[in-house]
């Protein structure tokens, strides 16, 4: 019973950043595992080889791991959401663009595509955590932060899985790109910047130094 009253007061208490912040991070997480499965099916689907398709996968996740530095960098320099809305939007397009991916170069556009968007957003996650945690309670709000993530990881498959049962695997990939320029949406509208400000005095003395 102590545990659920915690888990619920931590919840109760932040409320508003779990409903904007912590539904943009949903968002990523389905825009990410669903980015995960609908690659590797639609090189499947469009008659590659599954060495090629690997090979393709490879290279869309060498474009992530390359934006690491840089990311981390604007996310510092100017700001989260400057990272986090590109990083929605662009996995989005990339997703809504799948099922015009018939051919080979189309289909690695937009596996590039979708590993640019993804390494756009590199640590996003986890920094937006640490800078919405409240002082007191941090570690209850953190690990109520992760449950969120996590919930978006399960949620995107089980979409996909839903939608593609009634309908077709594009279609599934197009639906699961909208929830993402939703997601960018409530980060752009309702969720502040949280990037610290630096006080001016020292902003002037690093600019001159």
């Amino acid at each position: 019973g102590s545990v659920l009253q915690r888990f619920t007061g931590i919840v109760a208490e932040n409320r508003r950043v779990f409903a904007t912040a912590g539904f943009a991070t949903i968002c990523l997480s389905v825009l990410r595992a669903s980015r995960q499965t609908i690659i590797p099916l639609w090189g499947d689907h469009i008659g590659l080889s599954a060495s090629a398709v690997g090979g393709v996968f490879s290279a869309s996740n060498t474009m992530d791991m390359l934006l690491f530095y840089p990311t981390g960098s604007v996310m510092d320099r100017m700001g989260r959401k400057w990272v986090a809305i590109p990083c929605l939007t662009t996995i989005a397009i990339g997703l809504i663009l799948v099922p015009i991916a018939s051919t080979t170069w189309l289909f690695v556009a937009v596996a590039m595509l979708t590993g640019f968007g993804n390494g756009m957003g590199a640590g996003i996650v986890m920094t937006l955590g640490a800078d919405f945690s409240p002082s007191r309670n941090r570690a209850e709000f953190l690990g109520v932060w992760r449950l969120i993530s996590d919930i978006g990881q399960l949620g995107g498959p089980l979409m996909l899985s839903a939608i593609t049962a009634v309908a077709t695997l594009g279609a599934a990939s197009a639906a699961t790109g909208g929830v993402g320029l939703i997601g960018a949406l409530v980060m752009w509208l309702l969720v502040p910047e949280t990037l610290p400000k630096r006080p001016k005095r020292a902003a002037e003395a690093a600019s001159t130094g």
